[in-house]
């Protein structure tokens, strides 16, 4: 069912407004490197890339996307860094190594910063969007027909990972991790684009929390083992990283209903479809 006009307009603001997001937060990272602006720059870089998949569908978004994902990812171990000390900073003498490797990170990054998002990366990524916009005004098929054939896709592989989840492996939580994110920016723009009541999506970070506290548990864990006397912490931090693990475990029900739930309220939209046109995936 082609897009009404009032969705058309919430389409394009909610893309407009996560692109707009990204290219002032990139602005400011470039000299703000706190544990606030950090955190907030890969939020919205993960929002970002979650749009990629539609904007894709008009236009050629490589250049901006393997930018975009570069820059994120060159912020991963500084966010990581940050976390610990945050975990940490009572402890003087690893509170001291880990100053030193953010100001290590910081340098590093202080190079590359003034790159993020420039000129020619602006260009490409307006001209991604507006030839988007364009698109789903002159062809509201188009819109319907991209944006819920990704929702099918995400939703898919979020809930196949949780069914084979094994929550003794934490390889195995942080591919889940990885999939509910996606999940998450994803329902996070159905919301925006008012399809979904927000209402409804209350306990969505709820999960993906557990999920990261696990993560950031396992990787320093990691990081200590790297140091003398630290069997301790170590211990300790792999008994959290146990009781989030069965935590996690005793949710999965709810997380099974939530998912459930939301697909049903997105299927909603889908009804009048062809069977099977939204079973396609995206590929770029």
């Amino acid at each position: 069912m082609p897009l009404r006009k009032d969705e058309i307009i919430a389409v394009k603001r909610a893309l407009s407004i996560r692109v707009h997001s990204y290219l002032d937060l990139a602005q400011r990272v470039r000299s703000d490197y706190s544990r606030d602006m950090v955190h907030d720059f890969r939020v919205t870089s993960r929002r970002l890339l979650a749009i990629e998949p539609l904007l894709i569908t008009t236009s050629n978004t490589g250049y901006w996307r393997k930018r975009s994902r570069h820059w994120l990812k060159a912020l991963n171990w500084l966010r990581d860094l940050q976390v610990m000390q945050s975990r940490f900073s009572s402890i003087a003498a690893i509170d001291k190594k880990l100053s030193g490797e953010i100001e290590s990170e910081l340098s590093r990054f202080k190079k590359s910063s003034k790159k993020i998002a420039g000129v020619r990366f602006r260009r490409r990524l307006l001209s991604s969007l507006d030839d988007y916009c364009i698109a789903v005004e002159a062809s509201p098929k188009h819109a319907s027909k991209t944006l819920f054939r990704y929702w099918r896709q995400v939703s898919a592989k979020t809930a196949a990972q949780l069914s084979r989840v094994d929550y003794s492996d934490i390889e195995s939580l942080h591919r889940l991790r990885v999939k509910y994110k996606a999940f998450r920016y994803l329902l996070e723009l159905l919301v925006e684009c008012e399809f979904i009541d927000k209402r409804q999506v209350r306990n969505l970070k709820h999960w993906q929390d557990i999920l990261g506290a696990i993560h950031d548990l396992q990787v320093a864990q990691n990081w200590l083992a790297k140091m003398t006397d630290t069997l301790g912490l170590q211990s300790q931090l792999n008994h959290e990283m146990q009781e989030l693990s069965l935590s996690f475990q005793r949710e999965k029900p709810a997380l099974q209903l939530f998912i459930d739930g939301i697909d049903s309220q997105v299927n909603d939209c889908l009804k009048t479809k062809k069977p099977g046109e939204c079973n396609k995936l995206l590929g770029h």
